[in-house]
């Protein structure tokens, strides 16, 4: 996923009020007229602090006027789908350079129902050369092919979360035979609602699921569906 980071890389809360709204939206413009496609995660420069004017935190304003739907900033926790709090101010779990405290956070993170596990870093933070780029590779490779886990973008999970908060369910038509389930949501940018499946458990005793006049998989007692 490529996500917006302002255009200067300034700290948006030593701006006015007018200049961190702009660094956050001709970031934006531009990402989406280069990608064409919807620029929808932001990261802050130097990290969030709020700063104020008569009408409130204009750093977070700037933002969401902005249109981004999650914010990352630097402070570590450990914190779940649960816990995660105002999507403006996601925190992270630290500094990819402090490995002790990473792989500790992160048998704590999978420890948790719906732990979520994120690390940051600047590219040139990693170095300059192929045998720096591998040591990094090798690091994150610690994380990887666990079974249990999904490796999603931060553009996917705050996508997610939006289903989950929005997605409404009606039983339509109920008998021995079928059971007709009515799945609504607010419109949804089409390029967004590709990149997300729903998972959706399924009642015991269900043995085929159709959606849109197809067939899905059903696994493990959950389909995905996207429309």
């Amino acid at each position: 996923e490529i996500g917006s980071h302002c255009y200067h890389h300034p700290s948006l809360y030593r701006l006015t009020p007018e200049r961190a709204a702009e660094e956050c939206v001709s970031m934006r413009k531009l990402l989406e007229k280069t990608l064409a496609h919807p620029a929808i995660s932001f990261s802050y420069p130097n990290g969030y602090a709020a700063s104020y004017d008569v009408e409130g935190d204009y750093v977070i304003r700037a933002v969401k006027a902005a249109g981004y739907w999650s914010c990352r900033t630097t402070p570590g926790t450990v914190f779940t789908v649960d816990t995660i709090g105002d999507l403006m101010t996601l925190k992270t779990n630290g500094f990819f350079g402090n490995e002790k405290d990473l792989l500790r956070q992160w048998d704590e993170t999978r420890a948790k129902d719906g732990g979520i596990f994120y690390f940051w870093g600047h590219s040139w933070q990693i170095g300059k050369t192929d045998e720096q780029w591998k040591k990094f590779e090798d690091f994150c490779a610690k994380f990887a092919n666990c079974p249990d886990a999904w490796y999603a973008s931060q553009g996917e999970l705050s996508i997610w979360l939006w289903l989950r908060s929005n997605v409404k369910m009606e039983v339509t038509e109920k008998n021995p035979a079928k059971v007709a389930v009515k799945i609504s949501r607010p419109w949804l940018h089409p390029y967004l609602s590709a990149k997300r499946a729903i998972s959706l458990k399924v009642p015991d005793g269900v043995t085929k699921v159709i959606w849109q006049g197809n067939e899905v998989r059903l696994a493990n007692g959950f389909v995905e569906i996207k429309w």
